[in-house]
């Protein structure tokens, strides 16, 4: 899995057999040199949490897509009506949405 750096730092990977790599997914050269062979997830969080930055969707999508890679994108920090992951191809996507 790909995902931004320290993500999944807390999830026990040898346990559940699982390996991360991290990579700064606003910059879809980087996402592609650090795939691995065996990646079957990226995981975007866009806008990032704290910094707020943005990841290119729609290139990450298609890095993605051409190597059948699952894509989830959180965007917890983004309204759907500015950001919808799922336009440019994700294959999932989550949104918290604002307690009432």
């Amino acid at each position: 899995m790909a995902a931004p750096s320290g993500c999944f730092d807390q999830v026990p990977q040898r346990s559940a057999g699982l390996r991360f790599s991290y990579a700064d997914l606003t910059d879809p050269h980087e996402l592609e040199r650090r795939l691995q062979p065996d990646t079957k997830l990226v995981w975007v969080e866009t806008p990032t949490n704290p910094l707020l930055r943005l990841a290119d969707l729609r290139a990450i999508a298609q890095v993605c897509r051409a190597r059948g890679i699952i894509t989830a994108a959180d965007n917890t920090f983004a309204s759907p009506y500015l950001q919808r992951p799922s336009n440019w191809a994700s294959t999932s996507s989550c949104t918290r949405s604002p307690s009432t």
